[in-house]
């Protein structure tokens, strides 16, 4: 299966490949792709087209230092832009981060509920 490869007619597309070191990947299909690969092309698909909220599901989940790297560096440009980011995951930890705050709004999913998620306070 293919995966719908952006145009990359658009300097804004080529930069969302790049920052999530996703130039690479443009030539494989998307089955041949490791989960972390995957999961960081995800990413970039729900922001080609610019939106102002972004709900993240587990957005860490899959990928290595590098790529968690990468994604949380993305994330905080995204939300210096303007982008309002709401973030889910089975336990705050897998939100990412540490102290800093990334997310306008956070939930856990604990037992089959969804559970408001204390954001750190900036020290």
């Amino acid at each position: 299966m293919e995966w719908n490869r952006p145009s990359l007619g658009t300097a804004s597309h080529r930069e969302i490949l790049r920052k999530l070191g996703l130039e690479g990947a443009l030539s494989s299909p998307l089955t041949g792709l490791s989960p972390g690969v995957r999961k960081r092309v995800s990413i970039a698909r729900s922001v080609l087209h610019h939106p102002k909220v972004l709900i993240l599901d587990t957005p860490l989940s899959g990928l290595d230092d590098t790529g968690r790297g990468r994604v949380l560096a993305f994330l905080r440009e995204l939300r210096l832009s303007g982008v309002a980011l709401v973030g889910s995951a089975a336990s705050a930890s897998d939100l990412g981060a540490g102290r800093e705050i990334l997310y306008d709004r956070a939930v856990v999913l604990r037992s089959g509920e969804l559970k408001p998620c204390s954001l750190p306070v900036p020290a």
